[in-house]
Protein backbone atom coordinates (compact mmCIF):
# COMPACT_ATOMS: atom_id res chain seq x y z
CA UNK A 1 0.00 0.00 0.00
CA UNK A 2 1.52 3.49 -0.80
CA UNK A 3 1.81 6.00 2.25
CA UNK A 4 -0.48 9.08 1.47
CA UNK A 5 1.99 11.61 3.00
CA UNK A 6 0.71 15.59 3.82
CA UNK A 7 3.71 17.84 4.60
CA UNK A 8 3.31 20.64 6.71
CA UNK A 9 6.43 23.16 5.90
CA UNK A 10 8.36 25.47 8.55
CA UNK A 11 11.12 27.50 8.75
CA UNK A 12 13.29 28.78 11.61
CA UNK A 13 16.53 29.58 9.77
CA UNK A 14 14.68 28.52 6.80
CA UNK A 15 11.74 29.26 4.82
CA UNK A 16 8.42 30.92 5.20
CA UNK A 17 5.34 28.45 6.15
CA UNK A 18 3.53 26.57 3.74
CA UNK A 19 1.24 23.21 3.82
CA UNK A 20 2.23 20.66 0.81
CA UNK A 21 -1.03 18.45 0.21
CA UNK A 22 -0.94 14.99 -1.96
CA UNK A 23 -1.50 16.12 -5.16
CA UNK A 24 -0.26 19.90 -4.79
CA UNK A 25 2.99 21.84 -4.44
CA UNK A 26 4.34 24.32 -1.86
CA UNK A 27 6.98 26.85 -2.36
CA UNK A 28 7.99 29.58 -0.09
CA UNK A 29 11.09 31.44 -0.88
CA UNK A 30 13.37 33.46 1.38
CA UNK A 31 15.98 36.14 -1.02
CA UNK A 32 17.29 39.36 0.57
CA UNK A 33 17.82 38.33 3.74
CA UNK A 34 18.43 40.64 6.73
CA UNK A 35 21.95 41.79 7.25
CA UNK A 36 23.06 39.04 9.42
CA UNK A 37 22.53 36.24 7.26
CA UNK A 38 23.52 38.05 4.14
CA UNK A 39 26.97 37.72 6.09
CA UNK A 40 26.97 34.36 5.85
CA UNK A 41 25.45 33.62 2.47
CA UNK A 42 27.10 29.78 2.81
CA UNK A 43 24.73 29.24 5.69
CA UNK A 44 21.73 31.14 4.22
CA UNK A 45 18.78 29.33 3.47
CA UNK A 46 16.63 30.38 -0.36
CA UNK A 47 13.85 27.64 -0.23
CA UNK A 48 12.68 24.40 1.08
CA UNK A 49 10.37 21.81 -0.96
CA UNK A 50 9.09 18.58 0.05
CA UNK A 51 7.12 16.44 -2.19
CA UNK A 52 5.84 12.94 -3.19
CA UNK A 53 8.18 11.62 -6.22
CA UNK A 54 6.52 11.63 -9.23
CA UNK A 55 7.99 8.11 -10.92
CA UNK A 56 5.65 5.35 -11.28
CA UNK A 57 5.96 1.64 -10.03
CA UNK A 58 6.44 -0.40 -7.37
CA UNK A 59 9.85 0.68 -6.21
CA UNK A 60 9.02 4.39 -6.38
CA UNK A 61 6.72 4.97 -3.05
CA UNK A 62 9.25 8.06 -2.37
CA UNK A 63 9.16 11.57 -0.95
CA UNK A 64 11.75 14.16 -2.19
CA UNK A 65 13.22 17.09 0.15
CA UNK A 66 15.20 19.84 -1.49
CA UNK A 67 17.19 22.61 -0.05
CA UNK A 68 18.74 25.33 -1.79
CA UNK A 69 21.30 27.82 -0.37
CA UNK A 70 24.36 30.44 -0.68
CA UNK A 71 21.44 33.26 -2.51
CA UNK A 72 22.24 33.49 -6.18
CA UNK A 73 25.53 32.59 -7.76
CA UNK A 74 27.11 30.13 -5.16
CA UNK A 75 29.76 27.67 -6.40
CA UNK A 76 30.84 25.20 -3.55
CA UNK A 77 28.87 24.20 -0.49
CA UNK A 78 30.74 24.95 2.85
CA UNK A 79 32.77 22.13 4.65
CA UNK A 80 31.80 24.03 8.16
CA UNK A 81 28.35 24.31 7.70
CA UNK A 82 25.79 21.16 8.55
CA UNK A 83 22.78 21.01 6.51
CA UNK A 84 19.47 19.58 8.05
CA UNK A 85 16.26 18.44 7.06
CA UNK A 86 13.93 18.22 10.38
CA UNK A 87 10.86 15.70 9.79
CA UNK A 88 8.47 14.56 12.07
CA UNK A 89 5.39 12.56 11.97
CA UNK A 90 2.06 14.05 13.61
CA UNK A 91 1.15 11.20 15.39
CA UNK A 92 0.36 11.79 19.65
CA UNK A 93 4.70 10.86 20.47
CA UNK A 94 5.69 12.24 17.35
CA UNK A 95 8.65 10.20 15.76
CA UNK A 96 11.74 12.65 15.15
CA UNK A 97 13.84 12.10 12.40
CA UNK A 98 17.21 14.12 10.75
CA UNK A 99 18.95 14.22 7.22
CA UNK A 100 22.09 15.36 7.61
CA UNK A 101 24.41 16.75 4.83
CA UNK A 102 27.73 17.78 4.98
CA UNK A 103 30.73 18.63 2.06
CA UNK A 104 34.05 17.96 2.12
CA UNK A 105 36.64 21.02 0.49
CA UNK A 106 37.87 18.36 -1.80
CA UNK A 107 38.27 19.20 -5.80
CA UNK A 108 35.56 17.62 -6.77
CA UNK A 109 33.81 18.20 -3.90
CA UNK A 110 31.88 15.11 -1.99
CA UNK A 111 28.37 15.67 -0.43
CA UNK A 112 27.90 13.44 2.11
CA UNK A 113 23.49 13.06 3.55
CA UNK A 114 22.62 10.57 6.32
CA UNK A 115 18.87 9.65 7.55
CA UNK A 116 19.25 6.83 10.27
CA UNK A 117 21.49 4.16 9.07
CA UNK A 118 20.94 4.81 5.52
CA UNK A 119 23.75 7.26 3.68
CA UNK A 120 24.52 8.25 0.01
CA UNK A 121 27.72 10.24 -1.02
CA UNK A 122 27.92 11.93 -4.45
CA UNK A 123 30.27 13.97 -6.25
CA UNK A 124 29.35 17.67 -6.53
CA UNK A 125 27.02 18.45 -9.62
CA UNK A 126 27.30 14.74 -10.63
CA UNK A 127 23.65 13.27 -11.12
CA UNK A 128 23.57 9.48 -10.40
CA UNK A 129 19.73 8.32 -10.93
CA UNK A 130 21.33 5.33 -9.11
CA UNK A 131 18.69 3.87 -5.64
CA UNK A 132 21.43 2.83 -3.24
CA UNK A 133 20.06 -0.33 -1.64
CA UNK A 134 19.05 1.84 1.58
CA UNK A 135 16.70 3.23 -0.46
CA UNK A 136 18.51 7.05 -0.85
CA UNK A 137 19.43 8.76 -4.13
CA UNK A 138 21.27 11.97 -3.94
CA UNK A 139 22.07 15.08 -5.87
CA UNK A 140 24.23 18.06 -4.68
CA UNK A 141 25.43 20.82 -7.08
CA UNK A 142 24.37 24.07 -9.27
CA UNK A 143 20.40 24.51 -10.10
CA UNK A 144 18.74 27.37 -11.75
CA UNK A 145 16.86 29.33 -9.00
CA UNK A 146 13.34 28.46 -10.49
CA UNK A 147 11.71 31.38 -8.15
CA UNK A 148 10.45 34.25 -10.69
CA UNK A 149 10.65 37.47 -8.71
CA UNK A 150 10.04 40.96 -11.15
CA UNK A 151 11.83 43.76 -8.82
CA UNK A 152 10.55 46.53 -11.60
CA UNK A 153 7.10 45.75 -11.65
CA UNK A 154 7.40 44.99 -7.50
CA UNK A 155 9.22 47.97 -7.32
CA UNK A 156 6.80 50.15 -9.02
CA UNK A 157 3.62 48.70 -6.81
CA UNK A 158 5.51 49.86 -3.65
CA UNK A 159 6.11 52.90 -4.73
CA UNK A 160 2.02 53.49 -5.86
CA UNK A 161 1.22 52.24 -2.07
CA UNK A 162 4.00 54.31 -0.54
CA UNK A 163 1.99 57.21 -2.17
CA UNK A 164 -0.93 56.46 -1.06
CA UNK A 165 -2.94 55.12 -4.49
CA UNK A 166 -2.02 51.52 -4.00
CA UNK A 167 -2.01 49.87 -7.48
CA UNK A 168 -1.45 45.89 -7.77
CA UNK A 169 -1.87 45.55 -11.64
CA UNK A 170 1.29 45.67 -12.22
CA UNK A 171 1.33 42.14 -10.44
CA UNK A 172 -1.64 40.66 -11.67
CA UNK A 173 -1.47 41.00 -15.66
CA UNK A 174 0.27 37.94 -17.26
CA UNK A 175 3.68 39.78 -17.51
CA UNK A 176 6.81 40.67 -16.30
CA UNK A 177 10.33 40.14 -16.14
CA UNK A 178 12.56 37.78 -13.93
CA UNK A 179 14.82 39.13 -12.27
CA UNK A 180 16.78 35.59 -11.26
CA UNK A 181 16.71 34.50 -14.77
CA UNK A 182 19.58 32.79 -15.50
CA UNK A 183 21.34 32.72 -11.58
CA UNK A 184 22.36 29.74 -10.13
CA UNK A 185 22.12 28.63 -6.58
CA UNK A 186 23.18 25.33 -4.92
CA UNK A 187 20.92 22.84 -4.37
CA UNK A 188 20.86 19.62 -1.86
CA UNK A 189 18.31 17.12 -3.32
CA UNK A 190 17.93 14.06 -1.18
CA UNK A 191 14.78 11.10 -2.34
CA UNK A 192 14.51 8.72 0.51
CA UNK A 193 11.78 5.44 0.40
CA UNK A 194 8.60 6.19 2.45
CA UNK A 195 9.26 2.88 4.07
CA UNK A 196 11.99 4.66 6.26
CA UNK A 197 9.26 6.97 8.06
CA UNK A 198 6.64 5.76 10.10
CA UNK A 199 3.74 7.30 12.31
CA UNK A 200 0.65 8.83 10.38
CA UNK A 201 0.23 10.20 7.26
CA UNK A 202 1.42 13.87 7.64
CA UNK A 203 5.40 14.96 7.91
CA UNK A 204 6.77 18.22 9.33
CA UNK A 205 9.22 19.55 8.13
CA UNK A 206 12.04 22.44 8.26
CA UNK A 207 15.41 22.81 6.96
CA UNK A 208 17.95 24.17 9.23
CA UNK A 209 21.97 25.26 8.86
CA UNK A 210 24.53 24.88 11.33
CA UNK A 211 27.79 26.74 11.24
CA UNK A 212 30.68 23.97 13.25
CA UNK A 213 33.91 24.71 14.57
Amino acid sequence: MRKQWLFALSGPLAVGAGLLFLGATSEAADHAEAPGVRSDPAADINDLYVFRSTDTGPAFDRTVFIMTVGGIGGTAFSDKIEYRFHIADSSTTPVEQTILCTADNGTPQNVTCTLGAATDTVAFDVVDDTILANGMRVFAGTRDDHFFFDSGDFTTVLNSCLGGTCDPSELVDNTGTDAFAGGDTLAIVVEVDNALFTGTSVLDVYGTTTRIP
